[in-house]
């Protein structure tokens, strides 16, 4: 739900709805600390570009489908929030973490989908998985059935270690 003391429009919507959540109101900063470049860039005629991609559903919630940054344009056009797609797998009992990145071809362009994953072993051994290859391929295709064919994972990276992280 939006604070009541915030405005809420949306910036360059997509075909799908979506678009870049810019808010405005007495809560919003009004700058980043000595730098006014960077300032400029998120702050237009004092509404706030979170760099955050939403749309409200029909009871006027605001739903945040992904960011600005890691939105793909598959080559049909096509806009792709990987962290929805990463939110359904996680649904999968055996997945620990999941990144879902673009598939590029010789020229760049970004064909289709790809989900790199790395699996609980534990969780692997206690649901009696013989192939987990199998299994993640199944399981990956069922929950995302109810997506437009375009989010579908086209390949299935299965990592032996854990993605790296840091602090940020």
């Amino acid at each position: 739900m939006v604070l009541p003391c915030c405005d809420v429009k949306f910036e360059n919507v997509t075909p799908e709805g979506d678009g870049e959540i810019c808010v405005k109101g007495d809560v919003v900063m009004m700058g980043y600390y000595k730098n006014p470049e960077l300032t400029k860039q998120v702050l237009v005629d004092g509404w706030f570009n979170t760099g955050d991609y939403g749309k409200f559903n029909d009871k006027h919630q605001l739903i945040i489908n992904g960011r600005k940054k890691n939105l793909i344009v598959l080559e049909n056009g096509k806009n792709v929030f990987p962290e929805e797609i990463e939110n359904y797998i996680m649904k999968i009992p055996y997945v620990q973490e999941v990144v879902v990145k673009g598939i590029k071809d010789s020229t760049g362009a970004e064909t289709g989908l790809c989900a790199e994953v790395f699996l609980s072993a534990d969780k692997v051994k206690e649901l009696n998985i013989s192939d987990s290859k199998m299994s993640l391929k199944k399981d990956i295709a069922d929950v995302c059935k109810d997506l437009p064919v375009y989010k579908h994972i086209g390949q299935i990276v299965i990592r032996d270690k854990e993605f790296y992280k840091t602090t940020t």
